[in-house]
């Protein structure tokens, strides 16, 4: 088959035309639906709206290396987020280039649109050249449409999603094909350099980077001629690291922090690539002396990195205050293990992801030599990633993204049958195959959609909550001004420091934590006590909506709280009205009275 040959361009012109068809289609759809809010700055989600806040900071002028968001929690002095300036970057450059042209607003918008296509694309490609080089061409548009349509990957790749979970999902994908590069040691050096990249940007490639580290030594494990890709892959991530922590981070932090790279992980890649240089240069005869190396690696390297930073022991959130861990971080949905998500995203994630790997070891057990390793390999990986998943759900996009190319793969197969086949069992059968590859959740979404029509339609059925708040965001400005600390939900902070020059008690990051517990505690208070803390605070406004599902989470603690009292429309009287809502869909804004 044509579509086995290592030897092919990095990219070939038919799969790119077929690529940049789907891509276009893709994109000019989307935006056809989200130029609108993309316009008005309505983004997907508040880290978005962050980033953008952080974008803006930079161009205003504060430092490369200078990550603090001195408007959240102003009262300790700001927040040092870990977000890396790699994802800045293509913001900030489009937004620069393009203001002097079109203005500042209209370079944003552009920017919001720009960056997350351009992911796509570069998803697509990559996801399509594994389709090309390992199934054939055919494949190729199928796996375009997959990675446009799957739930995990949509999410995270639609306009105005500029976050940093669209560049991981790339990079994940460059470190597989650089698993059928011809050239190993080029193979290597490719893929840990996207390990690296990944693990800046964000410290849960961390799993997966070892799983990928693992499957190189699994190759020096069988043939200990077989070192090239092991060795390089971890020079190149320890090299690469620490080029990029200098790029990114610069050296006046050298603090062990859980939740990034940093000076303790520095060290430990290097160990690694030291040790398995020197491993593979002793060319150990037995599987058993080889083994028994790469054990003492590993027992060293995570030696050091408890010795050096036992307080990351149980992950990138150990540094969290534990009364926010437990009131705040156990309640973010995405960050939640797969067996508390709702049915919807199970099935979303598992479903791709399962048929995925079953086709990887269907292909394993058609094939031989290389190839078959590769198929195993791959099906290692995508397993990885999914159990990964299984703990942190919103890891989940990777292993869809893994699973993309042997889906389009069947998709196109099965699209093949209903086209072609005169037997109705079978069209019938490829039609049920297609649609679990396109919607797996559609069933149960079907039945819940019929079980919520008759929940909505019976007497007494609870009310919806709110997830955004509408708000005359020019009239919200007039009255916050700069510096000027509002109490506002978690989820609509960003919203009030990228609409407003004002400044807010906590946003929905761990890093803040110190601003979220205090932001729990005044609305866990009564009215009278919450009103003392405010005021040794200096905070200023009360800024929320009576229906968002935040205020309904607070106002658990009873309706004796601050939480309560809003939530019921029974502000108190130390409040006085500024914006009054129409709706509980509308942002309310009260002044703090003074004494």
């Amino acid at each position: 088959m044509s579509g086995l040959d290592r030897r092919r361009l990095l990219f070939g012109r038919e799969m790119v035309v077929r690529v940049a068809a789907i891509w276009l289609a893709a994109i000019a759809l989307s935006l056809a639906f989200a130029w609108s809010k993309l316009a008005a700055l309505d983004l997907p989600g508040p880290d978005d709206a962050l980033r953008l806040v952080q974008v803006r900071d930079f161009l205003a002028g504060q430092g490369w290396f200078d990550l603090t968001q001195y408007r959240i929690d102003a009262a300790s002095g700001g927040i040092a987020m870990h977000w890396s300036r790699l994802v800045d970057a293509p913001i900030a450059l489009i937004a620069a280039l393009l203001a002097p042209l079109i203005g500042q607003g209209a370079a944003e918008v552009v920017a919001l649109a720009a960056v997350p296509a351009l992911t796509l694309l570069a998803v697509m490609l990559l996801a399509g050249r594994i389709a090309w080089r390992m199934l054939g061409l055919k494949a190729v548009v199928a796996t375009g449409i997959v990675v446009a349509v799957a739930a995990p990957l949509a999410n995270q790749l639609r306009p105005g999603r500029i976050d940093h979970h669209g560049w991981q999902i790339a990079l994940a994908l460059v470190a597989i094909n650089a698993l059928i590069a011809r050239d190993e040691r080029k193979g290597g050096l490719v893929l840990g350099t996207a390990l690296a990249a990944w693990m800046a940007i964000s410290i849960e490639g961390l799993p997966l980077a070892a799983a990928f580290i693992g499957i190189a030594a699994l190759r020096w494990l069988r043939d200990p001629q077989d070192d090239t890709l092991m060795t390089h892959a971890m020079a190149a991530l320890a090299a690469a690291s620490a080029l990029l922590f200098a790029f990114t981070r610069g050296f006046t932090d050298l603090a062990a922090h859980c939740d990034a790279i940093g000076p303790v992980h520095l060290s430990v890649f290097l160990l690694g690539a030291a040790s398995l240089f020197g491993l593979a240069r002793l060319e150990p005869g037995s599987v058993a002396v080889r083994l028994g190396g790469l054990a003492a690696t590993a027992a060293a390297a995570f030696a050091l990195l408890a010795f050096s930073a036992p307080e990351c022991a149980t992950g990138g959130f150990a540094q969290v205050d534990p009364v926010v861990r437990d009131g705040w971080l156990a309640t973010i949905a995405e960050g939640l293990p797969m067996w508390q998500q709702e049915p919807t995203i199970i099935l979303l994630t598992v479903v791709p992801a399962a048929l995925g790997i079953w086709g990887m070891m269907h292909h394993a057990s058609l094939t031989h030599a290389w190839l078959r390793r590769f198929w195993l390999e791959y099906a290692a990986l995508t397993l990885a990633a999914l159990g990964v998943a299984m703990l942190v759900s919103r890891a989940g996009s990777v292993a869809v993204a893994f699973a993309a190319p042997v889906l389009g793969w069947q998709l196109s197969r099965w699209v093949e049958v209903v086209r072609t086949s005169p037997v109705p069992r079978q069209r019938i059968a490829a039609i049920a195959g297609c649609t679990l590859i396109l919607v797996p959740a559609l069933p149960f979404t079907l039945g819940a959609l019929l079980t919520s029509s008759a929940v909505n339609a019976s007497p007494g059925a609870a009310p919806d909550i709110l997830e955004t708040c509408e708000a005359d965001w020019a009239a919200f400005a007039s009255h916050a001004g700069r510096g000027e600390e509002v109490l506002a939900p978690l989820d609509l902070g960003p919203q009030i420091l990228l609409r407003s020059p004002a400044g807010v008690v906590a946003t929905s990051h761990h890093r803040g934590d110190r601003g979220i517990k205090a932001l729990l505690e005044v609305f866990a208070a009564s009215p009278q006590e919450s009103r003392n803390i405010l005021a040794a605070r200096g905070t200023k406004w009360v800024a929320t909506c009576t229906g968002h599902h935040e205020l309904y989470f607070y106002a658990l603690e009873g309706d004796e709280t601050l939480a309560g009292a809003l939530r019921d429309g029974n502000a108190p009287a130390w409040l006085e009205p500024v914006i009054a809502p129409r709706s509980p869909t509308d942002l309310a804004l009260w002044r703090i009275k003074t004494e």
